[in-house]
């Protein structure tokens, strides 16, 4: 999770859940751009990101949060597990219901991407290019996962101890058995 871009989508995303003030239909709107964009062009993301970052401004309450949760992700340093975000197939089943697999001639389902090496870009832009994206995230399980993941995380490992009551840690730390984004 070290890219700026998962960084700022995972923001986006956890101020999105937390925004108490629906975004007006304008704001959808643009969002529905920014993910049609994203799901593209993922690679082009240098001239996605100012237009994103322009929505985000333009709303201070969403500005405000998405400002807070970056710099929570941020001091995770990209520690966010994997296993956090569902894949593409359990999030459209989520967002649309029952979907028919249409198999190719090559043998992939359809839609399913080749090699998509970002899994936060595909799962956010399959959010955006939604109709009312604020109210969409609130009701996404993993979404609650990853923001009690960020909130419970900055307690982590922070506790004052004298240093003659420090413990070395083992030759394996806990966190490092996951596998993270």
């Amino acid at each position: 999770m070290n890219s700026s871009v998962t960084k700022t989508l995972l923001a986006l995303l956890l101020a999105l859940k937390k925004l108490e003030i629906p975004l007006s239909e304008d704001e959808q709107a643009l969002l529905q751009d920014v993910g049609q964009q994203l799901a593209l062009d993922p690679d082009y993301w240098e001239f996605i990101e100012p237009e994103l970052i322009t929505i985000i401004q333009a709303n201070s309450t969403l500005h405000q949060l998405f400002e807070a949760e970056k710099v929570k992700l941020d001091a995770l340093d990209g520690r966010i597990p994997r296993e956090l975000l569902p894949s593409l197939a359990y999030l459209e089943k989520e967002l649309f219901g029952e979907t028919k697999e249409i198999i190719t001639f090559d043998g992939q389902t359809k839609g399913e991407p080749n090699n998509q090496p970002n899994p936060v870009i595909s799962l956010t832009s399959s959010i955006l290019r939604l109709s009312n994206q604020d109210h969409t995230v609130k009701q996404l399980p993993f979404i609650q996962e990853i923001s009690d993941y960020v909130e419970n995380y900055r307690y982590f490992n922070t506790g004052a101890m004298r240093f003659c009551e420090m413990t070395p840690p083992g030759e394996r730390s806990l966190i490092n058995s996951y596998v993270y984004i």
